[in-house]
């Protein structure tokens, strides 16, 4: 049964799964913050370089994209809560095209169109970007991440089938079926190194995606964690910083090992989360509410920073940095605003569930 302790006078969440689906929206709003905070450092932005201190936060910040981990973790896990109840596999996809599809194309379309008038892109490639196909044929663009989150809810309806086929044994499934992932990866690589190349970035993250998918259920049956569970995920967070400061892990390996930081910031983001104070909290739901539109729409500004249509592009330069990241908030919002507007036009459907699976 599920309990709560309490420090000063606040209540810790008990050590259990479901802290996790209890602040999934703070969650979305640490790892897109982490994950933009992270993209400066392909500007040469470095946090905290010159402060003793603070430089082993500069450190972590400058391993940003294990927020993308968190995002496709927790993802896996909430689409559980929507598909467990109605397994209709159209209306399924239905929802999640949704819910992709007019942020990608409100915040994408104008950013393509202007690329190709600049001749960086062609018709063709524009068409397979808006439909999030071209990061798996061609060299990764700035959508990627739409390709890889479409391809989970296109298979999810798979993975589930295979994970929960049976009442008993869905870890086990779960684990094989990441396994699997993984030997098809490794073969992809060895036989078409340059398809490899070309999807590398998406491929390579699908075993944490499977990962969430065989959680939802501990998820939503609240189930419990043991206490040495913490001590567990607090070594595997570990090796997995020291390992990649240390160059431990190479090509493939140093991808997956982001499932070693992943998998246990997620809970850790959890229970700080009540700790937050009640504004932080209220920032983080916002910036978790707009997740999807904020990174599509971050990407975009990075972009036009880098190719000087915000202002001139200077390597290292902080400041411009950070009016990229503030920039990107209100366009963020405003494309969410958009997309609202656009749903209000149509008949009304059932979304308490859509909320859910974000």
């Amino acid at each position: 049964m599920q309990t709560n302790t309490t420090v000063q006078g606040k209540k810790r969440p008990a050590l259990s799964w479901d802290i996790l689906s209890r602040y999934r929206d703070e969650i979305y709003g640490i790892s897109i913050l982490w994950i933009m905070l992270f993209h400066g450092y392909l500007c040469e932005v470095y946090y905290f370089v010159d402060r003793p201190v603070l430089k082993y936060l500069g450190k972590f910040l400058g391993y940003g994209n294990m927020g993308v981990e968190v995002f496709l973790f927790l993802s896996g896990i909430c689409l559980y809560f929507s598909f467990s109840k109605n397994q209709e596999i159209i209306p399924f996809i239905r929802r999640r095209f949704r819910r992709i599809f007019p942020p990608l194309l409100v915040s994408y379309l104008p950013f393509f169109i202007l690329q190709y008038r600049k001749g960086y892109m062609t018709l063709y490639s524009m068409f397979l970007s808006l439909i999030t196909l071209r990061t798996w044929i061609s060299p990764s663009d700035t959508n990627w991440f739409a390709s890889l989150i479409v391809a989970c809810y296109l298979f999810y309806p798979y993975y589930y089938g295979v994970i929960y086929e049976k009442e008993k044994g869905s870890i086990r499934r779960t684990l094989f079926l990441t396994l699997f992932m993984a030997v098809i990866t490794f073969m992809i690589k060895n036989e078409a190194p340059e398809l490899f190349d070309h999807m590398e970035i998406n491929i390579t993250r699908i075993p944490i995606f499977i990962l969430g998918c065989g959680a939802g259920k501990l998820t939503y049956e609240k189930k419990e964690l043991p206490a040495w569970s913490w001590f567990l995920m607090a070594v595997s967070v570990a090796v997995c910083f020291y390992g990649l400061n240390a160059d431990w892990f190479e090509g493939i390996g140093s991808r997956y090992s982001y499932i070693l930081g992943g998998i246990p910031l997620t809970f850790f983001f959890a229970l700080l989360v009540p700790y937050t104070g009640r504004y932080i909290r209220a920032v983080l739901r916002f910036f978790g509410h707009i997740s999807l539109e904020l990174y599509f729409v971050h990407l975009i500004m990075k972009n036009l920073y880098q190719q000087g249509y915000l202002f001139p592009y200077e390597p290292g330069n902080v400041g411009r940095w950070m009016a990229v990241l503030a920039i990107s908030v209100p366009g963020a919002y405003l494309v969410s605003l958009i997309v609202k507007m656009f749903r209000r036009m149509k008949p009304k459907q059932a979304s308490s569930i859509d909320n859910k699976e974000r």
